[in-house]
């Protein structure tokens, strides 16, 4: 599933892509996007079939409210949480600017988590999704450093939501303080 970044212009929704798009593709998404302005709205997702424009099967346009990273984060994780159960996922990045592209990687990481740990049927335990921003500037240090970071939040945010989400019984004052020990192993020293 390759995901699209939308903004509303005057005259109407534009498709916002850093990505090394060719010409030709980047002319068959706006097509594609043309009979769906009228569903569009910031932080919906609509997901159509590619028919054929790019590599992806189907393609999922999310719409944003303005190019900044709180809303292109809601929006990213409003394409994963749309695509859960794809077993990948692309985003193409709609800004060249590391924070941006923090935001969208950190969005999409926070849209695709589940807490699976007491369900037992084998279609609610979905393998993860690989999820990748593509932007010709993910090469560039700050970049990586910035999307690094982000990931980093994003990883405690979810440890956090996993130890938020078990029962008491499971997670006694004990466990709790184990687990807290655990994730701060290597942030102090012993005595």
């Amino acid at each position: 599933a390759l995901v699209v970044f939308v903004t509303r212009r005057r005259k109407g929704w534009q498709v916002r892509s850093d990505a090394e798009m060719p010409r030709e593709a980047l002319a068959a998404l706006k097509n594609l996007l043309a009979p769906l302005a009228d569903g569009l709205a910031p932080d919906k997702v609509v997901i159509v079939p590619s028919t054929g424009a790019v590599a992806a099967d189907i393609v999922a346009f999310t719409a944003v409210e303005r190019m900044a990273a709180e809303p292109l984060r809601r929006a990213a994780g409003a394409a994963t949480r749309a695509l859960l159960g794809r077993s990948r996922v692309t985003l193409a990045a709609p800004s060249d600017k590391p924070a941006l592209i923090a935001a969208v990687a950190a969005g999409a990481r926070l849209g695709a988590y589940q807490f699976t740990n007491y369900r037992t049927d084998e279609k609610s335990r979905r393998p993860p999704m690989r999820i990748t921003v593509s932007s010709p500037a993910a090469r560039h240090r700050d970049v990586r450093a910035a999307v690094g970071e982000a990931l980093t939040v994003v990883d405690a945010v979810m440890a956090t939501r996993d130890l938020v989400n078990l029962p008491p019984a499971d997670l006694t004052p004990e466990d709790f303080a184990e687990a807290v020990r655990r994730a701060a192993s290597d942030t102090y020293a012993r005595a």
